[in-house]
């Protein structure tokens, strides 16, 4: 008849790893169960000629190849570089984070390199609102910038009449996993879905809610629109990130960002006023920030001492009576808006200093 045998092929995501190494990301669509097809190495290695100064030894081992020294570097959390021969198979574990522009070993010793430990972006764990570079497995980083891409947030509409070129094509998808991939790739602006299929298709076209639909629409195909997540924007000077910008849509100070306030010293006042918010332990600064974020704090008592915060609602003056006796090392600090938060009338603008001037009129 039409009978078939099928093969049971384990798949990479039952499979352990050897230490110093780690999964692949895409383990569960991989059938394999060795390290070499399943896993990826904690951290890629740059060959240089033999340093001059190696530093102190972490770990010796004799007659091994150049793959297994660099797995050993990578379990040992001490080892930061390493020596090695092909001619002896000798491998020598260093705890000096070596740089591309030490000095070299004059003269150098038989066949030895100098290998240095770089961390992959694989093992970065990206900021909220940020997505890991699709080729992070061969990137060298540790930091958002260089491991990460901004994620974007999707509005969904009737499938657009002029689509655009295509970027890439993607089946068997959910919406999610479809949106991740235009997040990825630096070129999509939009993609067309369907449930019914699971099939993704991303576009290069920035498509509005305003444009024309496709008459007859085709199965039950959407068209999702990319738009920025304000966690991705890099606010003006005067201004910070609103704390929950991975959540808004935007791309511009208004929207995504709160004005940064200055803050003027002076004793403790007498009436405080409510207290909305306190911490500890926390810096002077994170105190001044922790009140830049709360919409209704207008001052906030702070002690060096105890490195506690107290922010209250009361908008305090230096003129206001100051409490007697003092509490502790505790100062008040009063909230002055400073000039680059201000929108200046028609006809004037903004003083290339505002940044640095405590102010809130067109005069100032």
């Amino acid at each position: 008849l039409d009978y078939k045998t099928y093969i049971q092929v384990p798949l990479c995501n039952s499979h352990a790893c050897a230490e110093g190494m780690f999964l692949h990301p895409d383990a569960e669509s991989m059938e394999g169960n060795d390290d070499e097809t399943c896993c990826l190495p904690r951290h890629s290695y740059v060959e240089r000629t033999l340093v001059a100064k190696e530093g102190c030894g972490v770990h010796t081992a004799l007659q091994v190849k150049l793959a297994e020294c660099k797995r050993l570097c990578g379990v040992h959390e001490a080892c930061h570089s390493f020596t090695y021969s092909g001619v002896q198979q000798s491998c020598y574990l260093k705890k000096r984070l070596v740089a591309m522009e030490d000095a070299a070993r004059v003269p150098q010793y038989l066949d030895y390199k100098t290998y240095i430990k770089v961390r992959l972006c694989t093992h970065h764990v990206c900021a909220k609102g940020m997505i890991l570079r699709l080729e992070a497995e061969s990137i060298h980083g540790k930091d958002d910038e260089t491991c990460c891409l901004p994620r974007h947030s999707y509005a969904e509409r009737t499938l657009v009449a002029n689509e655009g070129g295509g970027v890439s094509t993607g089946s068997h998808m959910t919406l999610f996993e479809c949106e991740k991939l235009c997040d990825l790739e630096g070129a999509c602006r939009s993609f067309a879905y369907s449930v019914v299929q699971r099939s993704c298709h991303l576009k290069e076209t920035a498509v509005t809610i305003e444009d024309a639909a496709r008459v007859p629409e085709y199965l039950d195909y959407k068209t999702y629109i990319q738009v920025p997540l304000c966690s991705s924007h890099v606010c003006a000077e005067g201004t910070f990130l609103r704390p929950d910008a991975d959540s808004i849509e935007g791309n511009d100070d208004e929207t995504c960002c709160l004005p940064r306030h200055s803050y003027v010293e002076r004793t403790l006042v007498a009436n405080e006023g409510y207290e909305i918010f306190a911490k500890s332990p926390v810096t002077l600064v994170e105190c001044e920030d922790l009140c830049d974020l709360q919409g209704a704090c207008r001052s906030f008592a702070y002690s060096v001492v105890q490195r506690s915060c107290h922010l209250k609602e009361t908008a305090v003056t230096i003129e206001d009576a100051a409490r007697v006796p003092e509490y502790l090392d505790y100062k008040t600090y009063i909230q002055v808006p400073l000039c680059s938060s201000h929108v200046c009338a028609e006809g004037t603008f903004l003083r290339p200093d505002a940044d640095s001037i405590e102010g809130n009129d067109d005069e100032t």
